[in-house]
């Protein structure tokens, strides 16, 4: 029986397509991934916010940030130092942290950067970050005499239309 040129390139393929990176990853662990990095990228923009104003961590904050962080708090250079604006590097830090603790399976398995590919790309994302402009626009404007939960704040977030 003879092959064809085709047959004889699948097995080429499909070790091309193994080494991809969506390809080491179920589609429904992904999605589940995905999902988990748009709320954990969230969770940074409005720590960034409160902190952008504040000039520190509220209590608050803190408590949604060792909620959905357990040990960021505890590892290494405290995240703010009382009085100093320093909010770019403490949002970058927890990124930084959930890369390399909640997404290490991800980051072992060579799959983080399609994820993190696939979630910057995606429309929550997008309306995350134009609602976190938002937010630094308006608060600068007129300071909130109170930050809304992290809860309220991403649902509004999911909501925010993107201009354009």
């Amino acid at each position: 029986m003879r092959t064809t040129k085709l047959e004889r390139g699948v097995p080429e393929l499909a070790r091309r397509n193994a080494k991809h990176p969506m390809m080491r990853v179920s589609p429904v662990r992904f999605q589940k991934a995905k999902q988990e990095y748009l709320e954990l990228e969230a969770l940074s923009l409005w720590v960034w916010a409160i902190i952008d104003m504040e000039g520190r961590l509220p209590q608050s904050t803190l408590q949604a940030i060792r909620k959905r962080c357990p040990g960021f708090l505890e590892q290494g250079k405290p995240p703010q130092k009382a009085g100093c604006k320093e909010s770019e590097p403490v949002s970058l830090r927890l990124l930084g942290w959930i890369h390399n603790h909640i997404f290490s399976d991800a980051k072992r398995g060579g799959w983080l950067d399609a994820l993190l590919s696939h979630a910057v790309g995606s429309p929550r994302s997008q309306r995350t970050w134009a609602y976190w402009e938002h937010c630094q626009r308006e608060w600068t404007k007129k300071r909130p005499r109170s930050y809304p939960s992290f809860e309220a704040w991403s649902r509004a977030a999911e909501k925010w239309k993107v201009p354009g």
